[in-house]
């Protein structure tokens, strides 16, 4: 692994679903062409009354174990999404408590610039009765929360002509959006007219 300070800090929380597999698939595509991402994986366990009871030797054996697996799921669901090999700075977090907390203190004690949490598709009743780790986090957190969920495209209609016309243009002539390449940022210095 490199020590190389990260340019970019990705937090993605994980709780072994296939919601969060797509939070995992998303936070590697975002790593991948940024040099030096370091990628926070946090899991957190929910404090049950075993914790009480059992005392902390259960607790830390329950945080190896979750460490263990979720080593073994980003070496997993990586290797099952990205069609090349590379390396990538990750650490591991595992918390107890509740969930967006635990998670968003993460992300403020590393500095991180955007939460990556799968959803569930819950909805309805079920969404309210249960809860959204996601929906917490767009409203508690003091940065960017993506929430990644799978690309489901197939059946939705395309629109037919997606850029309304301009006063005077022909309405039954075919249009497309406009594209251009853009510069971003410092232009770099040069000296014209020397010989």
């Amino acid at each position: 692994m490199n020590e190389t300070t990260p340019t970019q800090r990705l937090v993605v929380a994980v709780d072994f679903t296939p919601a969060s597999e797509h939070a995992i698939v998303a936070a590697l595509r975002l790593a991948q062409p940024v040099p030096h991402t370091a990628l926070h994986i946090v899991h957190v366990l929910p404090v049950d009354p075993w914790i009480k009871t059992d005392g902390m030797e259960r607790v830390s054996d329950a945080i190896d174990a979750a460490t263990k697996r979720l080593r073994e799921t980003i070496l997993e669901v990586g290797a099952r999404t990205t069609g090349h090999r590379w390396d990538q700075t990750v650490h591991f977090h595992v918390r107890l408590g509740d969930a967006v907390k635990a998670i968003h203190q993460v992300a403020i004690d590393v500095n991180a610039d955007m939460i990556v949490v799968g959803t569930h598709g819950r909805k309805g009743l079920e969404k309210l009765l249960l809860g959204s780790v996601g929906t917490g986090l767009i409203a508690e957190a003091h940065l960017p929360v993506l929430v990644a969920r799978p690309k489901e495209l197939d059946g939705l209609p395309r629109t037919e002509k997606p850029v309304a016309a301009t006063p005077g243009a022909d309405l039954h002539a075919p249009r497309t959006d406009m594209s251009d390449v853009l510069h971003f940022g410092a232009r770099t210095p040069h000296i014209s007219g020397l010989v």
